[in-house]
């Protein structure tokens, strides 16, 4: 499986990556291996939609280790929103003394 959207990552540090399972078709995992192992997302976090019904099995093809979360399709933005902040925030990146918050 191709991963087009690393080209983009360098400049978009992402902490949850959303992934439907339909992609993850044939028992194919490179797509999860990529994302949990790619240096440039460091502790960045997998939550894997499935359809409805399926939830307490995240997927045969599933990196178990990798998928922090299931959800359940049909979801929206607060589904979604509801599942990201149940995670403590975490700092992957030190912060820069050159900027303040």
């Amino acid at each position: 499986m191709r991963y087009e959207a690393s080209a983009i990552v360098q400049h978009f540090q992402a902490a949850f990556e959303l992934v439907d399972q339909e992609v993850l078709t044939g028992g194919e995992t490179g797509l999860l291996e990529c994302l949990s192992t790619d240096p440039r997302l460091p502790g960045a976090k997998i939550i894997l939609g499935v359809q409805h019904g399926t939830a307490g099995t995240p997927s045969d093809a599933a990196d178990q280790d990798a998928v922090i979360s299931v959800i359940e399709k049909p979801f929206g933005p607060r589904r979604i929103a509801a599942v990201v902040n149940s995670f403590p925030i975490e700092r992957s990146i030190p912060p820069d003394p050159g900027v303040r918050v």
